[in-house]
Order: C-alpha cells, then sequence, then structure tokens
C-alpha cells in the first residue's frame, strides 16, 4: 500500500500527467485494492469512450488487462437482481453484493467499446480491439454469449 509523497505522486499523475502516465496512474490506484477500484475504472472507461484512438486503445488494454488479471472471477458475475440474499443479510454481504453487480456492468461497457472498436476503418486499431476482444473471450466466462458472437462476426471482415 502506497502512503504519503508516492500516494500524492500517483494521484497528481492521474490527473495532469500524459495520456500514458494517467493510464497507468489509475491502473495502479485500481490494483491498490479491488473493493475501492470502482471510481478508477469509472475514469478508465471514460477514456476508453473517448474518440482519440491511442487514448482509446491505451485505456481498453488497461482495462482489458485490470478485468482479466484481478477484478474477474473464474465463474461469471450475479446482477444485485438475482442474487439470493438470506432474509436479513449483513452489510458486508449487501456491499459484496453491489461490488459484483457494479463490476458486471463495467465489464459490460469495456465489451461494448472493444465491440465498436473492431469496426474500426485504421486496421492497427481494429486488430488491437480484436486481441482483446479474443482475450476477454478465452479469459474468464464473464459476457461470452455477447463476446463469440462479436468475434465469430469479425470472421467475415
Amino acid at each position: 500500500r502506497k502512503h504519503g509523497s508516492d500516494a500524492r505522486f500517483v494521484s497528481r499523475l492521474s490527473s495532469k500527467g500524459t495520456i500514458k502516465d494517467r493510464v497507468a496512474a489509475l491502473t495502479v490506484q485500481a490494483h491498490e485494492s479491488a473493493f475501492h477500484c470502482l471510481p478508477y475504472l469509472r475514469q478508465l472507461i471514460s477514456m476508453a469512450q473517448r474518440p482519440a484512438r491511442d487514448l482509446k486503445l491505451s485505456a481498453t488494454d488497461a482495462l482489458t488487462d485490470l478485468f482479466l488479471t484481478r477484478l474477474l472471477p473464474e465463474r461469471p458475475l450475479v446482477p444485485f437482481e438475482r442474487r439470493q440474499l438470506p432474509k436479513k443479510p449483513s452489510e458486508r454481504l449487501l456491499l459484496q453484493a453491489h461490488f459484483e453487480d457494479e463490476l458486471k456492468k463495467a465489464y459490460a461497457e469495456v465489451a461494448e467499446i472493444v465491440m465498436k472498436g473492431t469496426g474500426d476503418n485504421v486496421l492497427h486499431c481494429k486488430q488491437r480491439m480484436l486481441t482483446s476482444l479474443l482475450s476477454m473471450l478465452s479469459g474468464k466466462p464473464e459476457l461470452e454469449r455477447k463476446l463469440l458472437p462479436a468475434l465469430v462476426n469479425k470472421f467475415g471482415d
């Protein structure tokens, strides 16, 4: 865990650094605590939705790596509505259920960004998005019903 000047440096980079610095700083902050990473994920998703290709690719690569290596479990995530909770759940259980639901929504947004990116006119960007799509599909079972058809449809391109 980072304290003091290291934390201030990373925080400053995430708001005032270059594109690569901001993406790296947000990734480091998300790695610190998986349970507290949602604000950093939202910032990275916001960066990945921007039209600038270099920013989109950097943020998408960081998000894909974060989800596949750190955040997603080896099972599909359960939405809050379908989670079976006891009649009087503890705060901890409710927080875990909420976190998993938000994580599922964030991963769906990333998957949507990647699937849209596979239709890019610039070949390099399209190939990187296809690589991310393949990594997402082969890495974890989450959203495989959306990702597999998207990847298969690209065989015709």
